[in-house]
This record gives structure tokens, C-alpha cells and sequence, in this order.
């Protein structure tokens, strides 16, 4: 089943063999359920992190800018917050 995911031609989920089919089922769940538990502003650090040392390495290079300008250190990616922070694009 999974093989044939890997090559494009994905099968039916019925077609999985049962513990299998509970052991995604249980993975779904438990991502599901822990969605709501997220440390928004622990996971808003990491993504200017990454941008930063992206921008660094070879961002900046790439485009002829500071791509670290594109920080925005007020904002925090929340949907909890309804747009709350979300700026909108210049």
C-alpha cells in the first residue's frame, strides 16, 4: 500500500491492512488533538529563526536585500487571535 503511494498510484485507504489502518488512525487523532495545545509564540520564534538564518545564508545574497527587514517583531501567528497581529501586505 504504501509502495504504491510512493510511485503515484495510491490505493484505496480500505485496502490497508486493519492495524495499520488504526496505527494512521491514532497518529490523525493525536495530531488532531493536540493542535489546539500549540505554543503560538514558541512556533512564531522558530519561524523568524529559520527565516533569519535562511536570509543569512543565502537569502540576502540571492535577492540584494535584507531579508531580516521582513520581520515584523510585533507580530505572533495565532489564528486563536482572529487576525489580531496579521498585517497586511505593503
Amino acid at each position: 500500500w504504501v509502495r504504491s503511494m510512493e510511485k503515484g498510484r495510491p490505493s484505496r485507504f480500505e485496502l490497508l491492512e486493519a492495524d495499520n489502518r488504526m496505527a494512521l488512525q491514532t497518529l490523525q487523532d493525536t495530531a488532531e488533538d493536540s493542535y489546539g495545545l500549540r505554543d503560538w509564540e514558541r512556533y512564531t520564534r522558530q519561524m523568524v529563526h529559520f527565516h533569519l538564518k535562511n536570509a543569512e545564508s543565502w537569502g540576502n545574497e540571492k535577492t540584494g536585500a535584507d531579508l531580516a527587514a521582513q520581520v515584523d517583531p510585533a507580530f505572533v501567528l495565532d489564528e486563536r487571535r482572529s487576525g489580531a497581529g496579521v498585517t497586511a501586505p505593503a
